[in-house]
């Protein structure tokens, strides 16, 4: 598995620059007279350093990471679904201590997953289209790294809010829980339920036989909260022109709720969602070193070492030639 800092593209293009550089200067050196030659015989090792610089650097990007089986760890037998939805009125700023509420909802997500530790969890985000960022894992780092792909869309790509669009994701993977054995599906929607695009919420009743637990947690107020775009202006009403405001609609979120057949709760605190939690914990099942859950190692050290000796060594060559 590997979880690149820089693109590895980019990265594959620094490299090679580099080493072309390096050749050119080390051609150009082989093309010089007589006296010049010693520096033939320096630039030949030199070239070889550089080159395992530049690969060592490359491999250390690329944060090469190996599974572990931890056997030790608590598992669950529960699967956690997050549907979290992301269209323009999630960031809205009315949330909790003035941020907007997508970042109130980012941070109930982790909030759970951290009490629910040992279960595996799935993450659905949806604006004008749905998208499964993470299926079913027990690999917490995973879904936490796709809650980074999570990002504020533009104004004009946005074309109105439907709660609707997420029906068929949401199924496949409900669909996919309820296959394994012994194991229980808990659902939390994430939405302040504002519906822009003139269509009608549709029954999710059918989903409700796949899902022991859960809630629907609603953001935003009913005063409701301005937003601006990615730039930090102000996101305008196209008919008025007047800043526009949007606001939570429960009635929309309640009516989720009892189609799925789970609470809905007002995230107005990170707290209110605790009591769901705590019925979730009492209701799972705790096993310990049942073939063990994989987490994944960084093996950057591996490349680091050598690099930094690398590193070292030709600073020494510099300083003795006085080139510093």
């Amino acid at each position: 598995m590997m979880q690149p800092i820089v693109p590895i593209s980019l990265a594959a293009a620094l490299a090679a620059g580099v080493m072309t550089a390096a050749l050119v200067h080390l051609v150009r050196d082989s093309r010089t007279d007589a006296p010049r030659r010693g520096m033939l015989r320096v630039g030949v090792p030199r070239f070889l350093r550089l080159t395992g610089i530049v690969i060592l650097a490359f491999l250390l990007n690329l944060r090469i990471q190996r599974p572990v089986s931890d056997r030790n760890a608590e598992l669950r037998n529960i699967d956690v679904l997050f549907v979290l939805d992301d269209t323009l009125s999630m960031y809205a700023k009315d949330g909790r201590d003035g941020k907007t509420r997508m970042a109130d909802a980012v941070s109930d997500c982790q909030h759970i997953i951290s009490r629910l530790e040992g279960g595996s969890f799935g993450l659905i985000k949806f604006d004008n289209q749905s998208l499964i960022l993470a299926p079913f894992t027990q690999d917490v780092d995973n879904v936490n790294d796709a809650f980074l792909a999570v990002q504020q869309p533009d104004s004009y790509y946005a074309q109105g809010t439907s709660l609707n669009v997420p029906y068929e994701d949401m199924e496949e993977l409900l669909l996919s829980s309820s296959k394994k054995k012994d194991r229980k599906c808990f659902v939390f929607f994430l939405s302040d339920g504002e519906i822009t695009d003139g269509t009608s919420l549709s029954s999710y009743a059918a989903l409700a036989r796949y899902v022991d637990g859960g809630a629907v947690l609603g953001y935003g107020t009913a005063a409701g909260g301005k937003m601006t775009d990615g730039y930090g202006y102000p996101i305008r009403d196209p008919e008025t022109y007047a800043e526009a405001v949007s606001r939570i609609d429960e009635t929309s979120l309640r009516q989720l709720a009892s189609d799925l057949g789970v609470n809905y709760i007002a995230q107005t605190q990170q707290s209110n969602v605790d009591a769901e939690l705590r019925m979730i914990e009492a209701s799972a099942e705790s096993i310990r070193g049942s073939g063990g859950t994989v987490v994944y190692e960084d093996t950057y050290f591996y490349f680091a070492v050598p690099l930094f000796l690398l590193l070292v060594w030709e600073l020494a060559l510099l300083i003795r030639e006085r080139r510093l």
